[in-house]
Formats: structure tokens, C-alpha cells, sequence
């Protein structure tokens, strides 16, 4: 794979493809940002990614889903396809085509006739931390920190699969631990749709039962309102962990199964708590994670790192 070097200062524009889960997305941030430095970016992902880095980096944010993109995936010999002519561009940077499959050939080829004259990179399957950081090249651009000492304590008590959830009952038995320390800070606890649909009743419960603010999130745009304050952020192995931390707020992630050499934020204040070997997630206990949030706040309510 490498590193993907940017275009030469004024050799026009660069256009990134990719469509995977939003960790991946937000992983490529760093790299996103040192394209910036060289000429206009455009980001090709789900339509909700592709804003949400239009928002916090500034590149151009488009839908990948529009007819004109699914289209390079057809392989249709003998009749002309409707792809638009989009001259100009220097960089073509393909992170959902695998050139060594049959498809990812046919988009290869499909976007040399959309993007004339522009060096095409491609790569597949998903990107990790150390896909990201491979992609991004030495001393990568992590953002900056958002210190926000009085600013709520986030949870985001949800993850991509029932295995990487931190059980609701320690949840609600780290509350308890920090409630006396919450000076006035209050205590915001979020969960995703997909937890909205999973979640049994005695379940609903107790997340309710966290804090006055316990909201199911439909968006990424009140996820980031939300979190963009925090003070701190916790999480499991999950897309809103790596999102605060590529914020720059302080972000503490909670692995079990999965690796976090593979898979924890990137960000300028995140920390994670994972065992030495991969295991559920009853591993940890809630005076673990205490432990961390107290280094945090401090005695005084002020933040440290």
C-alpha cells in the first residue's frame, strides 16, 4: 500500500473515494488534511461522512450514492455509459476499489474515462489505525485539542456489535463513582439507532436512568454538537469515539474483543483502556475506568492530560 503522496503544489485537485463505517471515515482525516496543504480536496463518501468532514476540514463533501458514481461499478461492454467528463483533476484516490478484483477493475477503468489525465491510486478492503497512519506518512496532522474544563462528561454507551458493548450496569455503576465529582458538569449519555432497536426493556431502563440527557442519536450532526463540548468522552471500540477524538476532545475508549493497535482514535487526547489479550468486555470493571476519568478532572474540577 504505502503512502499516498499528494499532488505536486498546483497540479489541480484531488478526489477520494470511500464509503466504509464512520471510524474509517474520520481515520482518514489525517490524511485528508495533508492533501489539503497541497490543493482543493473532495471527499466521496456516504453523504452523512462526506458533510461531517466538509464541516471540520473543509474539503468539498460529496454524495457517494449519486447515479454518476454507482455507475463506475458497471461493466457494461458495448453500450456507452452515462459518466460525465470531469477534466482537471490531478488525483483519483480509490479506497473502495480493489484493483485486484474483477470489480474494482471495472470502476478502475470506468473512472480513468470520468477523470481524464488524473493519476489513479486504488487499494481495498478497510482502513484501520495502521492503514491510516501508513496513508498519512511520518509526523501526521492529528488536529487540534479542544480543552473544555467545564464542559459535560460524555458517554456514548453503544458500539457497532452487542461484543464490544461495555455491559449498562457498570455504566451505571461508574456514574455513581462520578457523580461526586461533577462540580457543574453534568453527565450526557447517548446511544445510536441501532441500540434504539436492540435494547430490551430493562435495558432502556437503566439508560435512561443515566443522566438527565440519555438520547438515542439519529445524526451525526447532533452527535458532534454534542460531543464537540465534552470535556471528556468515553466510548467503546465505536465510530462516535473515534469522532471525539479526531475533535480533539479528551476521549477515553473502552476496548475488549477487538485490537487496539488496529482499531483505537486517532487524536491529539485519547487514551484508551483494553486488556493484555482480547476478551469480553466484563473484563473491566468500573474502578478502572474510574481511575482514568479521575486523572482527568482532577481534585479541583480543572482538566489535565
Amino acid at each position: 500500500m504505502g503512502t499516498a503522496s499528494p499532488p505536486a503544489d498546483g497540479a489541480g485537485p484531488t478526489w477520494v473515494f470511500h464509503r466504509g463505517a464512520l471510524g474509517d471515515s474520520v481515520l482518514l482525516w489525517p490524511m485528508l488534511r495533508r492533501w489539503q496543504k497541497h490543493g482543493p480536496v473532495t471527499l466521496v463518501s456516504r453523504e452523512s461522512h462526506a458533510q461531517l468532514a466538509a464541516r471540520w476540514l473543509g474539503v468539498d463533501g460529496v454524495d457517494a450514492e449519486q447515479p454518476k458514481f454507482n455507475e463506475l461499478w458497471i461493466n457494461n461492454p458495448g453500450h456507452a455509459l452515462q459518466t460525465p467528463v470531469m477534466p482537471g483533476v490531478a488525483q483519483v484516490f480509490a479506497l473502495e476499489a480493489d484493483p485486484h478484483s474483477d470489480a474494482g477493475r471495472v470502476w478502475l477503468a470506468n473512472a480513468a474515462a470520468m477523470f481524464p489525465g488524473a493519476e489513479t491510486i486504488s487499494r481495498g478492503g478497510r482502513i484501520d489505525r495502521l492503514a491510516a497512519l501508513e496513508l498519512t506518512g511520518p509526523r501526521p496532522d492529528l488536529g487540534t485539542r479542544r480543552a473544555n474544563p467545564g464542559g459535560p462528561i460524555v458517554l456514548h454507551v453503544g458500539a457497532g456489535s452487542r461484543d464490544k458493548r461495555w455491559p449498562l450496569a457498570r455504566w451505571a455503576a461508574l456514574v455513581k463513582r462520578i457523580e461526586p465529582m461533577l462540580g457543574s458538569r453534568e453527565i450526557i449519555a447517548l446511544a445510536g439507532e441501532v441500540e434504539a432497536e436492540q435494547f430490551d426493556d430493562a435495558e432502556r431502563e437503566i439508560f435512561a436512568s443515566l443522566a438527565p440527557l440519555s438520547a438515542y442519536l439519529t445524526s451525526l450532526d447532533e452527535l458532534s454538537g454534542l460531543v464537540q463540548d465534552a470535556s471528556v468522552l468515553l466510548a467503546a471500540d465505536t465510530g462516535p469515539g473515534h469522532l471525539a477524538a479526531a475533535l480533539g476532545v479528551t476521549t477515553i475508549s473502552l476496548f475488549g474483543p477487538t485490537d487496539p493497535a488496529r482499531w483505537s482514535p486517532l487524536g491529539v487526547a485519547s487514551r484508551v483502556i483494553a486488556p493484555n489479550a482480547p476478551r469480553g468486555m466484563e473484563w473491566l470493571a468500573p474502578g478502572r475506568v474510574m481511575e482514568d476519568v479521575s486523572r482527568i478532572l482532577g481534585r479541583t474540577g480543572g482538566e489535565r492530560v
